[in-house]
């Protein structure tokens, strides 16, 4: 008896170990996906309206910085996600440079 409650509690730790690791990818490739779909927002946009910005896209926060760099007629472009997962809180960067003229 005693054998198999082990058995049992090992095979609950391992599911909801699994479980935890699911739910840690599924937010890791939404937030991906948000900052990619943001970065590529910033890098065909005509020069003239890049401007920082943020928000809110359900649970997930999102911020875009465009920054001036030392190279000329060139801004670096930061997208930030921020979320919370398991109380504890996330985020995911992308930087990138881009051309102004």
């Amino acid at each position: 008896m005693t054998v198999m409650a082990i058995g049992m509690m090992a095979v609950f730790g391992t599911l909801w170990m699994t479980n935890d690791v699911i739910d840690q990818s599924r937010d890791e490739a939404e937030a991906r996906l948000l900052a990619e779909r943001h970065m590529v927002s910033l890098l065909v946009r005509p020069a003239g309206d890049l401007n920082s910005a943020c928000g809110t896209e359900g649970r997930f926060n999102w911020e875009e910085k465009v920054q001036a760099t030392k190279v000329p007629d060139a801004v670096r472009i930061i997208v930030t996600v921020r979320w919370r997962a398991r109380g504890r809180p996330e985020s995911l960067e992308l930087v990138s440079l881009r051309e102004t003229d």
